[in-house]
């Protein structure tokens, strides 16, 4: 597991007036490739792929409004808690990633970013690399336990990120499938809002 900058020690209240642009690139060793970006404001935040034509993005507003767009075209999704009185994990976003996708986006070219997070697609050997984005409230690491089903790691996660710049934390983290179909994403997402949501709050 890895942290972002960030004081692990003393929890700081940290102003989202600034935004704060997030970066995931991959890499197979010889081209490196956006793939995913996050935002922060002091108006919510945004995620959403990065591939050439694919024009999908996510969106969490400060009052807990959520819609995505797609295409130009913008659908409501879910209310949630708003954003400053997220509470222990929250699942946010699940985004399923085939490697010909990746293959077919052109390669990056390095911008100044808050964060910029990397895998390495060689390291993931199944044909779709999954990503699971959630919230953490800030301070409680004690919560990513909920990520365990008792086994182990519920979706055997090789890459978990915490970025502690933000509030509140954002989760990211990366495990692969051999799955390319929708329906099995949405089988994982309401797998780990399940698990989530029976893990007793301390």
């Amino acid at each position: 597991m890895s942290q972002s900058e960030g004081d692990t020690e003393k929890v700081e209240s940290k102003s989202l007036t600034k935004r704060s642009e997030i970066e995931v690139l991959a890499t197979d060793g010889l081209d490196t490739k956006r793939i995913l970006w996050i935002a922060r404001n002091s108006n919510g935040l945004y995620a959403g792929w990065s591939f050439g034509g694919v024009g999908f993005h996510f969106s969490y507003h400060k009052d807990g409004r959520t819609h995505w767009e797609m295409g130009g075209r913008k659908v409501p999704y879910k209310n949630r808690t708003p954003l400053n009185a997220v509470k222990g994990l929250n699942f946010l976003l699940v985004f399923g990633i085939p490697r010909r996708l990746m293959e077919a986006t052109s390669s990056y070219g390095r911008k100044k970013k808050d964060v910029i997070l990397h895998i390495d697609t060689r390291s993931f050997k199944k044909r779709t690399i999954v990503c699971h984005l959630l919230l953490l409230e800030p301070g409680r690491f004690d919560r990513l336990s909920a990520l365990n089903d008792g086994t182990g790691l519920a979706f055997d996660y090789s890459i978990i990120h915490v970025l502690t710049h933000v509030e509140p934390w954002i989760v990211v983290a990366f495990y692969d499938t051999q799955s390319t179909e929708f329906e099995d994403l949405k089988k994982d997402e309401d797998r780990l809002e399940k698990l989530i949501g029976s893990s007793p709050e301390a």
